[in-house]
């Protein structure tokens, strides 16, 4: 059931990549004055930091126990992008990379805390 939840969260971050690369690609090629890697489409350069924001935020955030092995191998397509197309602004791959983990261990410890106080009410 642990795989199922993981290949779910791919899933769901393949398939919001998709919906949210367009504008987030935007507003990548007005911070850097750069248009999709030197072709003409925002989109395109909207995937990789939608992939790897998500990818990390949510396998921070609801992950199991294993949690880090399937980031890290979900994000070896995303490095190849990266890395290939976008090497100069490397800085801003690593801080998105960087906030998806703070923001989806801040979602962890709020959901833990939040279930913790529930499991102690009801026992009283």
């Amino acid at each position: 059931m642990k795989i199922l939840k993981n290949f779910l969260i791919i899933f769901v971050v393949i398939f919001l990549g998709y919906l949210l690369s367009q504008p987030v690609g935007e507003i990548y090629a007005d911070m850097f004055n750069d248009h999709g890697f030197g072709v003409a489409a925002a989109g395109l350069a909207g995937i990789p930091i939608v992939y790897i924001l998500l990818i990390t935020l949510l396998f921070i955030a609801f992950g199991d126990s294993k949690k880090y092995w399937w980031l890290g191998i979900s994000l070896i397509p995303a490095a190849f992008v990266v890395f290939y197309l976008d090497w100069y602004h490397w800085y801003f791959w690593i801080a998105v990379g960087l906030l998806g983990w703070l923001v989806g261990f801040g979602i962890q410890k709020f959901l833990s805390r939040k279930f913790f106080s529930l499991q102690n009410s009801t026992e009283e």
